[in-house]
């Protein structure tokens, strides 16, 4: 990519400027069905995306969707991890493209660095590639945090429009979601086996009760000296 002068940068509350100062408006109607099906098949994606285990696997799907009816030639996505750093997944085009690495993961994140979109046109890329624009769409925690960056690339300039670039970041967002979520459910099981190994391997017995009096837990050893295990 060329110098930053050359990008378009778009924001939800307004419409998006026309590439090349051409209008993107006047899309006939079975355009904008064909606009509206590939727009839908975003959501449909949103299950599985939730379902499917593990952080690369839910990027991986992400970018699976976003490249499906021919929304976008391309999809990169980098995406930070605690665990492995820099996660990056890439579909379509991209699949090929040597530069998925956490230097170019650094370069995006600093470009969408105020949260908006950011639209390269074609002048702004390698001289005859395709596609023709590339999108970088920030894409950030629940508190409010960059996390990440996707690369969309396609060569429809409808495409640029706030309104569709805004029902991409929101599907990016359930993407998010359900990376925290993930997160959040394994640093949960991480630390009931931390917990779950000090307790077991303490000389002490230990025990928890509800308000009820019922027992809710009872340690390795307790049930060692009682001889049965505790739910008996």
């Amino acid at each position: 990519m060329k110098a930053d002068s050359n990008d378009i940068t778009i924001t939800t509350a307004a419409k998006a400027p026309s590439p090349a100062g051409k209008s993107t408006g006047g899309r006939d109607k079975e355009g904008l069905a064909l606009l509206n099906r590939r727009l839908t098949h975003l959501f449909r994606g949103v299950p599985d995306l939730v379902a499917v285990a593990g952080i690369e696997n839910k990027l991986r799907h992400a970018a699976a969707v976003l490249t499906g009816e021919g929304l976008f030639q391309a999809c990169a996505i980098f995406m930070e991890d605690p665990d492995s750093g820099i996660v990056c997944v890439a579909e379509g085009e991209a699949e090929a493209d040597a530069s998925c690495l956490p230097e170019r993961s650094a370069e995006l994140r600093s470009r969408v660095g105020d949260g908006n979109a950011i639209v390269v046109p074609a002048d702004a890329t390698e001289e005859n590639s395709t596609p023709k624009w590339i999108v970088l769409l920030p894409m950030k925690g629940h508190d409010g945090r960059l996390v990440g960056v996707a690369e969309l690339r396609h060569e429809d300039a409808s495409l640029n429009r706030a309104d569709v670039v805004e029902i991409v970041t929101v599907f990016l967002t359930e993407t998010v979601q359900a990376v925290e979520q993930f997160r959040l459910e394994r640093e949960l099981e991480r630390n009931e086996a931390r917990y779950r190994g000090l307790v077991d391997n303490v000389s002490d017995l230990i025990f928890r009760v509800d308000r009820e009096g019922q027992l809710t837990f009872v340690s390795r050893r307790a049930q060692d000296m009682i001889g049965r295990p505790w739910r008996e």
